[in-house]
């Protein structure tokens, strides 16, 4: 039994191409195409086990559609075909309920990525799956890093950023050089960092 695939898309040339690419492959799918939401929304089709969405349709904005083909179609999977390409789209896109993200200019082989969807239920191209881990790997800020530091050694931290020696810093602080020399190299430490300068290019403000 061939699965059934809607197509919503308004780049009539794109869809074209998609659908050709779909008879090509033999009859393993039957694909429905769509070129604006309203058309789509006056001849449902009773069931679905995949939905390609651009989100730059004509008459609504894809993302908002997604939560109503989610509810309609609750067994179907859902793929966004797009040409946005910022991140906060893909965010948006997985959390109201897609299983998958592909740029248009990724998609080399539609029959087999369909295959794909359906079997593994969600896919990534490598192009956004490396987006998204770039995003989660921004580092952490400088208040981040300091959270780990004893008070007196944000104390110290401090008065180093701006200039202090360590000297100065024992007398203001009221304790030894030893100490001070001391807490500085656990700050080094803590911070990842293996010299004066190197701290203070770090956390100069």
């Amino acid at each position: 039994m061939s699965k059934s695939i809607l197509l919503l898309e308004d780049d009539l040339d794109f869809a074209r191409e998609v659908i050709r690419r779909f008879q090509v492959s033999g009859n393993e799918y039957q694909v429905i195409h769509f070129s604006n939401f309203q058309d789509f929304k006056s001849n449902e089709p009773p069931s679905l086990d995949l939905i390609y969405l651009d989100l730059g349709l004509p008459d609504v904005d894809g993302l908002s559609t997604i939560p109503y083909l989610r509810q309609k179609y609750p067994e179907a999977k859902l793929s966004v075909l797009s040409i946005f390409q910022d991140e906060e789209k893909v965010f948006q896109a997985i959390r109201f309920g897609a299983c998958s993200y592909i740029w248009k200019s990724d998609l080399k082989d539609i029959p087999e990525t369909t295959r794909v969807i359906l079997e593994e239920g969600v896919l990534l191209t490598q192009n956004i799956a490396l987006r998204i881990i770039r995003h989660f790997q921004t580092p952490a800020s400088k208040n981040e890093m300091v959270s780990i530091l004893s008070v007196r050694e944000k104390q110290i931290l401090d008065r180093i950023v701006d200039g202090e020696t360590a000297k100065q810093i024992s007398h203001s602080l009221g304790t030894s050089d030893g100490t001070v020399r001391n807490q500085l190299k656990s700050i080094y430490r803590k911070l990842e960092v293996n010299s004066k300068s190197e701290l203070i290019l770090k956390f100069k403000r």
